[in-house]
């Protein structure tokens, strides 16, 4: 099958490129030429330097190609958000659906749902995206499935919650850091009953596999999600460390108020290894459910956090990362 995947060199992207390789598909991928093209992928891949935000550049990379996996995202910057990630989605599906690609993948982001009202969030859950971002990929979902509701264009939107794995990221990497914590016996938990949502890459990928080869489900909105008790999300990452499971604890409403200190100390110039941001995420207790997307798509298997972790602590240590 002809694939074009935009945002290929990012970290899930890397990922999905070298999975559609192997499997012997014809990739196509669309770069800004601003990140490096693995060299393991020259000669296997056609490799189109543009920009999403040009309508010609659009409509050219989508000829001849079966399916779109868009993977393109902006992160920061208010204005570039908007045009990537919501005028940019527009454009490929518009070039999409006139050049009668049978079906396109839109990765877009478990947070759109904002603040849920509910403990356990379902794909039916009402979204009120806070932040910029979470705007931004709100809007480029409707966008993409207004287009949808207009052509022959099947269009599957995929929500992951946090995404982790092996591969190097852009940014700070929390996820290490986390693990550092672990493995030096210093993390502690933050009140009791928070909840995990995360996924393993490699499930993404898979899930984006499943899209893409089984069509005719008509056009639809999925988490992709393996939640877990945040106890048994850090027991399984002690596990693929080989060192003891943490059980410290602090009640959540001290380390809340140590958070917010340390983040007054902030503005003078002191360390804050702890933010109310972190808090949170150690306390939350919403729960992404996935269970609509492994209905839909029966032969979709998650590999799981467990095995997830593990892969990805090998491969730390394969970087040099001491763990």
């Amino acid at each position: 099958m002809n694939i074009l995947v935009t945002g290929a060199t990012g970290f899930i992207g890397r990922h999905l490129v070298a999975r559609f390789i192997n499997a012997g598909h014809q990739v196509r991928i669309l770069t800004r030429g601003n990140s490096a093209v693995p060299s393991e992928w020259i000669g296997r891949v056609d490799v189109i330097t543009g920009d999403l935000l040009n309508e010609d550049c659009a409509r050219s990379v989508v000829k001849g190609i079966a399916a779109v996996v868009n993977l393109a995202g902006v992160l920061t910057g208010k204005t570039r958000m908007r045009e990537v990630n919501v005028n940019g989605a527009r454009l490929l599906a518009e070039a999409s659906a006139q050049a009668g690609v049978s079906r396109l993948i839109h990765v877009s982001s478990a947070g759109v749902v904002g603040a849920p009202a509910t403990e356990v969030v379902t794909e039916d859950a009402l979204c009120h995206p806070h932040t910029p971002y979470e705007q931004s990929k709100y809007e480029g979902e409707q966008a993409v499935l207004a287009v949808t509701a207009n052509s022959k264009l099947e269009t599957v939107v995929l929500r992951p919650t946090t995404v982790f794995g092996e591969g190097p990221r852009s940014g700070k990497d929390s996820l290490l850091e986390w693990m550092k914590a672990v493995q030096r016996g210093r993390f502690v938990f933050f009140g009791q009953g928070g909840v995990a949502n995360y996924v393993y890459v490699g499930d993404v990928v898979e899930a984006i596999c499943q899209a893409v080869a089984n069509q005719s489900r008509g056009s639809a909105v999925y988490f992709v999600a393996d939640p877990a008790p945040l106890r048994e999300f850090v027991a399984a990452m002690a596990d693929a460390l080989g060192v003891p499971v943490p059980t410290k604890h602090i009640p959540a409403w001290a380390a809340y108020t140590g958070a917010g200190l340390m983040e007054i100390g902030r503005r003078f110039g002191l360390p804050a290894p702890l933010t109310i941001a972190r808090v949170h995420a150690l306390t939350c207790r919403h729960r992404y459910i996935g269970d609509r997307f492994q209905r839909a798509f029966t032969a979709f298997k998650l590999i799981g956090y467990r095995d997830g972790l593990k892969q990805t602590a090998a491969w730390y240590r394969l970087a040099g990362a001491h763990l």
